[in-house]
């Protein structure tokens, strides 16, 4: 089975934990479980976002702001 580690594959996944987040037919357990997925995803990410080592690349800026993401 090949991994793949494309922004897709990993959307198609988060998008899956909403999903199921969403679906009256699982219960609050499951659906509990799969936020706490997202809280810390969340986490990871913020921590890796705000690392002072990270580099800045050209046109980065400009790619944010196109994206209207802010940091």
């Amino acid at each position: 089975m090949t991994i793949s580690s494309s922004f897709e594959t990993v959307e198609e996944k988060v998008l899956n934990w909403v999903s199921i987040m969403k679906d009256p037919y699982y219960d609050g357990f499951t659906g509990w479980g799969q936020k706490q997925k997202l809280y810390l995803l969340k986490k990871l990410v913020d921590g890796i976002l705000s690392d002072p080592d990270l580099p800045s690349y050209t046109g980065e800026k400009e790619w944010l702001e196109e994206m209207e993401i802010t940091l």
